[in-house]
């Protein structure tokens, strides 16, 4: 039997066995599904434009917007190649103009538990491995759109747990990538324009809903502003240490002293033998500076690399001026008066042995004690006395060794 009516002709089940076979019910089926596309317009399902996030009642702007065909990003994990193929990227900028991005994953009540916990995990992959650090600056928020809160759960659950496992491997740095990974779900597949409007989103850490999709969106940017500010305070802190370091020489030589400057070679060498020897133990030096010592430290700072943070000569040597020679100069007749008056403190103190009397000779003849032996001068006239004293009490028992083997039987 054939029925006409608005959207053409019908055939009936009894009618499709006997003459017009499977054709027949394929007419039937498109012309019905036709007049209720008609009825109802477009599938929300997969909009022809991205529109819906262009929402007045939202407070962001659309940039971008890729479908699943752009927006799958091919990755390594584990030692294979995966991709991840989310139902659309977009990428939107909020009142303040900072970039948001999201993937969009949209469930309407048929994909199978299986297929949620395969998509769950390729993104824990995608995040453990930081695959987002080849294309995004930050890793973009998973927006889950389903048909039911038991759906949105179960897969905010699952993905939680895969991320929680993927942040246990033995591979150094995972946990701290999947720090950057936000995720949020809401049950408006159907209505889409309800999800960017309503405090209706949960994310993974499951703490009860009412989230908005801004809120959603800014978890996952957090990390990567974080990170920035962490960035610009490191360098805000540099650039102080930095200015800190030109304009106080004590500060410069004692961070000299800490990243242990080798101050030998042809720099030093250009102000003579003196000169470098003075400027060694400038350098040496813990105690506050003289007007002497501040101006052999700018000559000897001209030496150094631009950067006081760099704690090493320039490439090469920078011929000193004459009044850095000059300034130099007056360096060693300085330190050689404090040299002297050290030795001779020790010698009232220790007595002068051999080891004394060596360094005494040595400033005697214009020469400089060097850091090292500097640093020793103490212990030297310690042991010298010590000697001095094991010497004078044994000589006596030798003596009386002596006498006795000398002595008739």
């Amino acid at each position: 039997m054939v029925c006409s009516g608005a959207a053409g002709p019908t055939v009936t089940r009894a009618r499709r066995r006997s003459t017009t076979g499977r054709r027949g019910w394929r007419t039937r089926s498109r012309a019905a599904s036709g007049s209720r596309r008609a009825a109802s317009g477009p599938s929300p399902t997969r909009p022809s434009t991205p529109t819906p996030l262009a929402c007045r009642s939202c407070t962001l702007r659309l940039r971008g917007f890729q479908r699943e065909g752009e927006a799958r990003e091919p990755f390594r994990a584990d030692g294979r190649a995966r991709a991840l193929a989310p139902d659309a990227l977009i990428d939107v900028e909020d009142e303040q103009g900072r970039q948001l991005l999201a993937f969009v994953e949209l469930d309407l009540g048929t994909m199978s538990h299986a297929r949620l916990k395969t998509k769950a995990a390729g993104y824990a992959a995608y995040a453990a491995e930081a695959a987002w650090a080849e294309r995004h600056p930050f890793c973009p928020c998973l927006l889950f759109l389903t048909t039911t809160d038991a759906r949105a759960l179960n897969f905010l659950k699952t993905l939680q747990s895969l991320l929680e496992k993927a942040a246990r491997t033995v591979y150094y740095g995972r946990r701290g990538n999947v720090s950057w990974f936000a995720a949020g779900a809401c049950t408006h597949a159907r209505e889409p324009e309800r999800a960017l409007a309503e405090a209706c989103w949960d994310d993974q850490r499951l703490c009860g809903g009412g989230l908005t999709l801004v809120d959603c969106l800014d978890a996952a940017r957090a990390p990567y502003d974080a990170a920035r500010a962490r960035e610009r305070a490191e360098q805000l802190a540099i650039e102080a240490e930095r200015q800190r370091l030109r304009s106080d020489p004590h500060a410069r030589r004692a961070f000299l002293q800490e990243k242990r400057l080798y101050a030998r070679g042809e720099h030093l060498e250009q102000f003579g033998q003196p000169g470098a020897t003075a400027l060694q133990l400038l350098l040496h030096f813990s105690e506050p500076m003289s007007a002497v010592e501040h101006a052999a430290f700018e000559a000897l700072a001209r030496q150094l690399a631009d950067d006081p943070l760099d704690a090493h000569f320039a490439p090469t040597p920078v011929p000193p001026s004459w009044s850095d020679s000059e300034a130099v100069g007056r360096l060693p007749a300085s330190y050689r008066a404090r040299q002297q008056a050290r030795v001779a403190e020790l010698a009232r103190r220790y007595g002068e042995g051999p080891k004394l009397r060596r360094r005494r000779n040595q400033l005697a003849a214009g020469e400089l004690i060097d850091p090292y032996a500097w640093d020793a001068l103490e212990d030297d006239a310690n042991h010298d006395q010590q000697a001095r004293q094991e010497h004078e009490d044994t000589r006596p028992r030798s003596r009386r060794g002596s006498c006795a083997a000398a002595a008739p039987p």
